[in-house]
């Protein structure tokens, strides 16, 4: 199978490597430090993967732009997240389509959305 992996370049390296490391514990898949740091994170059967720019650039701005997450049981996600002072985006509420989720936003601004499915669309 081919892998799919979200890559996003920061100016907020650090804060983004722990925010992905330490606040959700994702496994380390790869990382590096020359030229430039980067640190490549396994979450389910994906990658995301954070690098600094080079030297002289700046990271592009996200808009417009989210990650959607399965997860096993949102609740206990949030209660995990929360409880640790993550930026909660969106309240943990159950959509129409079946999704019971909520919004996190990781240092760079880009908001994460963790999901369970809970019924059929």
């Amino acid at each position: 199978m081919k892998q799919f992996r979200f890559v996003m370049g920061s100016d907020r390296y650090d804060d983004c490597a722990a925010f992905y490391g330490q606040l959700l514990e994702l496994p380390v898949f790869d990382e590096w430090a020359d030229p430039t740091r980067g640190t490549i994170w396994q979450f389910s059967d994906g990658l995301i993967e954070v690098a600094e720019p080079p030297a002289g650039e700046r990271a592009a701005a996200v808009t417009g732009v989210f990650l959607a997450i399965e997860v096993d049981d949102a609740q206990v996600w949030h209660d995990r997240l929360t409880g640790r002072g993550a930026v909660i985006s969106s309240p943990l509420t159950t959509k129409p389509w079946g999704h019971h989720s909520f919004g996190v936003v990781d240092p760079h601004g880009l908001e994460l959305v963790l999901f369970e499915v809970v019924g059929q669309h």
